[in-house]
């Protein structure tokens, strides 16, 4: 009889965990991950699903960082732009922009050794801190952000993409804004001028890059993630590196974000 109700003890206790258990996954996104909101392939709804990608296939992603003193940078540079303040046009050199708002080394370090961590080998990172970029295989991805991997067939294109919101480690949510290259998206992206000599004239057929809103910038280079940098304008006059040039002299981007224009 004793043995009968310690076993139905043991077995009460067993499913309470496992309930437990599904409660905090419930509360805490695959565990100690958060979602990262805004890396999703919005435009898969529209597409036509192909299959899977190929496991090995080798990927580059890059793991882009967040501005510090984000409210900071972004009075600075409403101040460099607005005549008659005394600010106006007083532009940092890229040694004092970093000084101000680049990312902590620390942070840097975090972020690159988490990806290693992941399995992803890293290829780059510029001074500025910016950007982390790495390389990988699709299995990696779909691994490391459980997401899927799948081919989709848009616009005349074959593009690699995920339908879900990928999850990062929650360590990271404080430092990273944005990964490209976890789809093909950068593909649907049109450039926001051109220019048979003379002055730059707007494409009339241009348009923001499928799934994304008017508020999408024109370019991405190097900065963050679009929606989290400066001021939202519509497209295709968006905050983009030319938001940023504001900060410090267009001749300084590629010094600034290792990157160039």
């Amino acid at each position: 009889m004793k043995s009968l109700k310690l076993q139905l003890r043991l077995l009460l206790g067993t499913v309470l965990s496992a309930l437990s258990l599904a409660a905090y996954a419930q509360l805490t996104p695959s565990g100690d991950r958060v979602p990262l909101a805004g890396s999703e392939s919005s435009w898969v709804t529209r597409a036509q699903k192909l299959g899977p990608a190929d496991d090995s296939k080798s990927v580059a992603i890059t793991v882009y960082l967040h501005w510090r003193n984000q409210e900071s940078l972004e009075q600075l540079i409403a101040d460099q732009t607005t005549p008659g303040n005394p600010r106006f046009g007083q532009f940092l050199t890229p040694e004092q922009f970093h000084a101000q708002f680049s990312p902590q080394a620390a942070d840097v370090s975090a972020v690159q050794n988490a990806f290693r961590n992941m399995g992803f080998r890293i290829d780059h990172t510029p001074a500025s801190g910016l950007f982390v970029r790495a390389s990988g295989t699709v299995a990696q991805i779909k691994n490391a952000f459980h997401v899927s991997q799948n081919l989709y067939s848009y616009r005349g294109k074959i593009l690699r993409a995920h339908a879900e919101v990928p999850v990062i480690p929650a360590s990271l949510a404080k430092n990273v804004t944005y990964i490209e290259g976890l789809d093909d998206s950068r593909f649907l992206i049109r450039p926001a001028y051109r220019s048979r000599g003379g002055a730059p004239k707007p494409s009339p057929a241009l348009q923001p890059p499928a799934g994304y809103s008017v508020n999408f910038p024109v370019v991405i280079i190097g900065v963050t993630r679009p929606r989290t940098f400066i001021r939202r304008r519509r497209f295709p006059m968006g905050p983009s590196s030319h938001g940023l040039c504001a900060a410090t002299r267009p001749n300084n981007f590629s010094r600034l974000t290792g990157r160039t224009l």
